[in-house]
């Protein structure tokens, strides 16, 4: 009988030697996907203001160079009617008249 309970005991230890093991590496798990998960959620919100800031930049060139919203209107209508290809190209052109906008204000 006692050979069956140093048996039984041994067997009860390396069982819970594995269940051990497994817990240390599921809890190591968990914190790396915390700290990816936290990784994310903070590249996500950067992402989410350069979108917005994007989104502003590209409202304030709809306005024109006088600031004021002449033929917003029409032209967020004129815009919403592109392709995408077309709607990359206007912007493209776009950025480049603001860069060069830009340039010459900075040499006044």
């Amino acid at each position: 009988a006692l050979k069956l309970d140093h048996g039984l005991s041994l067997e009860l230890t390396k069982e819970f030697s594995l269940r051990a093991a497994a817990l240390r590496k599921a809890g190591e798990e968990i914190a790396e996907l915390q700290r990816q998960n936290s990784l994310l959620r903070s590249e996500n919100a950067r992402l989410k203001k350069e979108v917005q800031e994007e989104k502003a930049a590209a409202e304030e060139a709809l306005k024109g160079p006088g600031g004021g919203d002449q033929d917003g209107g029409e032209t967020i209508k004129a815009l919403e009617t592109l392709d995408s290809e077309s709607l990359c190209l206007k912007l493209r052109q776009v950025l480049i008249r603001y860069r060069q906008e830009k340039a010459k204000s900075e040499e006044m």
